[in-house]
């Protein structure tokens, strides 16, 4: 009676932190979540209307996202739904745990998803299995993809399974295990498809993943969605301003794509230092006003 009296209650408070920023400040204060959700503790939410992921909310940055952040209303979420292609293959990299590829599935032909990490890509295919109907159209492989195939050292952290990348993490929980990697040229085969769309999380390692990639971004020209932070740049050495060259020089333009439901927006560098982060779609210039027109409709 008990178990089932707590599990009520996290779900009211998870759709009701999600809803009401006022009571997520509150409930986090008092450790509500973590009443809520004692060691082993796992349940699910509803994304895009049928798509099912689980959560394991004995771990932090799970129980953050299940209590207080509405993933149906991020740019990432909204991007899929409207911009993913029924005839063309959506490729993820740094699938996590899946609510975006699974979310894509609805939508595209095909899912290639890549994740590295063992204990995620553990997740990622639990979630895929509560998703039966959209499970044949999504191909999961525990590999990273770089600019070079060999194995890698990759830093996680048990407590936050989001932050996971190829250069040392500030952890106090990191720990590094070898990982297999290899090139989206080398693994994504044309003849299964032209790719309409990639997105790429990889906390910083996103310019090896383009350059490892130049040769199918140069042939299908797909869209290109990735989280811009200026700060995961400099652990490998870089800047943002790399990754804006790198398309640049390709001809796509940047468009800013906001969280909560405001439309897209011209991107501008000084977002990144406005915001800490910037959800960016690079479009082939070709395809600018098309994809800002759907990208920016509103939901039926």
């Amino acid at each position: 009676m008990i178990v089932n009296a707590k599990s009520k209650l996290r779900h009211w408070a998870g759709v009701a932190g999600r809803r009401l920023p006022w009571l997520r400040a509150f409930g986090g204060r008092l450790g509500v979540g973590r009443w809520l959700a004692p060691s082993g503790t796992r349940d699910r939410v509803v994304l895009d209307g049928d798509v099912v992921i689980e959560f394991d909310l004995s771990v932090p940055i799970f129980r953050h996202i299940f209590f207080q952040h509405d993933l149906n209303q991020s740019a990432e979420l909204r991007l899929m739904s409207r911009l993913a292609d029924a005839e063309t293959v959506f490729v993820d990299v740094g699938a996590h745990i899946g609510y975006v590829c699974l979310v894509a599935a609805k939508y595209a032909r095909k899912v290639l998803a890549f994740e590295p990490s063992p204990t995620t890509f553990a997740m990622l295919q639990r979630n895929i299995q509560l998703n039966p109907a959209l499970a044949t159209k999504v191909l999961a492989r525990q590999i990273g993809m770089g600019s070079s195939k060999g194995a890698f050292s990759l830093y996680t952290s048990p407590s936050h399974p989001g932050l996971a990348s190829l250069s040392p993490i500030d952890a106090p929980d990191a720990v590094a295990q070898s990982v297999d990697i290899d090139t989206l040229d080398n693994v994504v085969d044309p003849s299964a498809g032209r790719v309409g769309m990639l997105k790429i999380d990889v906390e910083g390692a996103e310019l090896d993943v383009l350059t490892g990639g130049a040769r199918l971004i140069t042939r299908d020209r797909p869209l290109v969605a990735i989280e811009l932070v200026e700060a995961h740049q400099r652990r490998f050495g870089r800047a943002c301003a790399d990754i804006l060259r790198f398309f640049g020089e390709r001809d796509y333009v940047a468009v800013e794509v906001p969280d909560h439901l405001d439309p897209p927006r011209p991107f501008t560098p000084d977002a990144i230092e406005r915001d800490g982060a910037v959800n960016v779609l690079f479009v082939p210039r070709e395809r600018v006003e098309a994809i800002l027109a759907a990208a920016g409709r509103k939901n039926d």
